[in-house]
């Protein structure tokens, strides 16, 4: 089937920016948006000033502009993996729209240059190919809540062992490979490893000669 390249119109909901209120970290959070920039900050003060904006891109704007916390760069993809899946854990209507897509690819297709996240349309960046980790980070929430083995019983832990596990399994499905661009560094034994999905509820990243292990695992 077509792939979902944007994320506008019926599709809107994919969207940070959309309106799908969660808890997460002790408060709750009107978007996606709101939540990732205000974890970007250092200081509580800051973190505040981002859950109050009004619009979803005042957060993003002032994200900006905070006092960036060092581990940035090690815990974002985590991070974002984790508000994405609270979104739609709490939000039913929304769970069910992002069901109902399927197994079709998803894009965060851009005109803003952004080749991390999504994948930028623009002129400038015809040859640059996007990482579109959004639409990944999405496709591994739809294949946990598609999955046929039942979720009620499983600890978060399972759950998250399970997420990692299907986020291999999508990136090897649509390009082959995770390679060597996802290579990231181990808090804990400060040696590499290829799974870029990281949570504080682990004492070190899930290394993918771990797959096999959590297939059987959960």
């Amino acid at each position: 089937m077509k792939p979902i390249s944007q994320f506008k119109d019926e599709f809107e909901f994919l969207s940070n920016f959309y309106t799908s209120p969660f808890v997460y970290d002790g408060y709750c959070w009107p978007t996606v948006e709101h939540a990732f920039q205000a974890a970007k900050a250092k200081f509580p003060t800051e973190r505040w000033l981002i859950r109050i904006a009004k619009h979803p891109a005042i957060a993003k704007k002032k994200g900006r502009y905070i006092s960036l916390r060092k581990d940035w760069e090690q815990v974002k993809v985590s991070i974002m993996t984790e508000l994405v899946w609270l979104k739609f854990e709490y939000n039913l209507t929304l769970r069910e729209k992002l069901m109902d897509t399927g197994r079709v690819e998803l894009i965060e297709g851009n005109w803003w240059h952004d080749n991390f996240w999504g994948d930028c349309f623009c002129k400038k960046c015809t040859n640059q190919e996007g990482k579109n980790m959004l639409g990944y980070i999405l496709m591994t929430v739809r294949e946990l809540l598609l999955d046929d083995q039942p979720q009620l019983n499983m600890t978060k832990e399972q759950k998250l062992r399970k997420a990692v596990f299907l986020y291999i399994k999508t990136k090897k499905r649509l390009t082959a490979c995770m390679g060597k661009h996802f290579r990231q560094v181990c808090h804990t034994c400060k040696e590499y490893a290829k799974c870029p999905v990281y949570s504080n509820h682990f004492s070190a990243w899930i290394n993918l000669q771990d797959s096999y292990y959590i297939e059987k695992e959960v």
